[in-house]
């Protein structure tokens, strides 16, 4: 029996730059689709809600000052 000599691509490029560029593929396909995903999400959300998150990432932003004020002064 002779040795597996492989096929005629694999004497032009190599199996490993054929799976580096399906792999890369893949990345750019499933950042497509995470970023369609937020779209979507974004235009499902009803607007009017907008403001009450606002306040609450402003509530939750003047909270962590505040906590983080508590932890420089007992320092």
């Amino acid at each position: 029996m002779s040795p597996a000599t492989g096929s005629f691509l694999n004497k032009i490029i190599p199996c490993r730059y054929i799976l580096a560029v399906l792999g890369s593929i893949a990345l750019a396909i499933v950042y497509g689709l995470k970023v369609n995903l937020s779209v979507a999400i974004v235009g499902m959300v009803k607007h009017t809600e907008a403001p009450i998150v606002l306040g609450m990432l402003q509530y939750l932003h003047r909270r962590m000052d505040h906590l983080h004020g508590q932890a420089a002064y007992k320092a």
